[in-house]
């Protein structure tokens, strides 16, 4: 999905068909080693050895895949000559509107949920889903995949872009990495010790 939204961003319209070519051989390369990243920091985390008796018990975690890719797809424009990060530039809005159209996917398989809840916006998972069978019970939870979602959709937040031609004042830097820094530390809170992966 971030490959199709790709193709309707102003600058990698003014690419040639060659570099074209290089950042989509980059962007499969990256995404198929990222679904492995995810999978070795499912088991990392959850304590899961590696061996082909346990592949039923590991999952996807979406900040293994996004930690993995991200390096495997930074090492792949290097490799083809690429400018890194203007190149990665043209990616962030794409990557984040493929984001937001997951969550809702995680929000329909029932993967990622959140804490039990009282609140008016609490859902309840039918029997047998993932949430039922880690509560065993039909009760209320956040729906964390929506917030994220409608976070990634309508929230502020910060990217670090910076343009060739202007480079913002290191305290305007310095701020903006503070915010990224909080985005990161909650998704890693949530990724671990708040979710329920996806058994395959």
């Amino acid at each position: 999905m971030a490959m199709l939204f790709l193709q309707y961003q102003k600058p990698f319209k003014t690419k040639t068909d060659k570099e074209k070519h290089k950042i989509h051989l980059s962007l499969i390369v990256s995404i198929l080693l990222g679904f492995i990243g995810a999978f070795i920091f499912d088991a990392y985390s959850q304590n899961i050895a590696l061996t082909f008796d346990n592949l039923n018990q590991i999952g996807l975690t979406f900040l293994g895949g996004l930690i993995s890719g991200l390096m495997i797809l930074v090492i792949c424009l290097k490799l083809a000559s690429l400018q890194i990060l203007p190149t990665l530039n043209i990616l962030a809005m794409p990557f984040c509107i493929a984001h937001f159209f997951g969550r809702l996917g995680c929000f329909m398989a029932g993967c990622c949920f959140g804490s039990p809840t009282k609140s008016f916006l609490g859902v309840t998972f039918p029997i047998d889903s993932l949430p039922h069978n880690h509560y065993h019970e039909l009760i209320k939870i956040h729906p964390t995949q929506l917030y994220e979602s409608a976070l990634q959709r309508f929230g502020r937040i910060s990217t670090m872009i910076e343009r060739d031609d202007h480079i913002p004042p290191l305290n305007d830097l310095i701020t903006e990495l503070g915010h990224a820094k909080q985005i990161a530390s909650r998704m890693f809170s949530s990724a671990v010790n708040t979710t329920e992966s996806v058994e395959v």
